[in-house]
């Protein structure tokens, strides 16, 4: 999951610190999630919001090996974190990796940066990986 994208009626920290100025800021979040969901729903749906009560039960859900890459300025960046976590908590095979002075969608606003040739290394690193451990 390249900077996952989930949501809850509840802020996280990094959402409630996040700078009006950023790429990706409250308004552009909360706007995103209301031309998502369906009509009637919030953010604590389970399409936004993998902790909600109506979510798949993650211990239930066949997974391969998951990736995860978290910008370190991100606005969703404690979500990610707390998603990464409950997939570990629930058996999955989980890799995080942290672009730490980056926003959210860095690699697409800065393709040409160090920061994408990196995360770009340890997306290719990860999946070689996970290809030669299932076909040896």
């Amino acid at each position: 999951l390249v900077q996952p994208f989930f949501g809850a009626e509840q802020r996280t920290r990094s959402e409630s610190e996040c700078p009006r100025d950023a790429v990706l800021n409250l308004e552009l979040t909360d706007a995103f999630w209301r031309l998502s969901l369906p009509l009637g729903s919030n953010k604590d749906h389970p399409f936004s919001n993998p902790w909600s009560p109506g979510a798949p039960k993650l211990e239930e859900i066949s997974m391969p090996p998951l990736l995860v890459t978290i910008g370190g300025r991100d606005i969703l960046r404690d979500r990610a974190h707390e998603y990464s976590d409950l997939l570990k908590q629930k058996g999955k095979s989980v890799e995080v990796v942290v672009a730490e002075e980056e926003e959210h969608a860095f690699y697409i606003l800065r393709p040409k940066s160090q920061s994408f040739q990196r995360l770009s290394q340890q997306i290719s690193r990860f999946i070689s990986a996970v290809h030669t451990d299932n076909h040896t």
